[in-house]
């Protein structure tokens, strides 16, 4: 499936939803419907990292990041 960045914005909207108490238990993407075995948050985050993957892949975003720590020495 190609996610889109309102897929994203669905599943943020979704998320914020389950916070409150409000559990869901399928979501209506631009491509398809998306059922979610169980009512947990750690199911729609694992969701969510995976649509943030792609689209950075898409976007040409690196997946990680390398901080640099420097010092002016003691």
């Amino acid at each position: 499936m190609s996610w889109t960045q309102t897929d994203l914005d669905t599943l943020d909207a979704a998320i914020i939803k389950h916070g409150k108490g409000e559990l869901l238990e399928s979501i209506a993407f631009s491509e398809q419907t998306y059922t979610f075995a169980t009512a947990t948050l750690e199911e729609r985050l694992s969701l969510r990292s995976t649509i943030v993957q792609a689209l950075n892949a898409a976007a040409g975003t690196p997946k990680t990041y390398r901080l640099a720590a420097t010092s002016k020495g003691a």
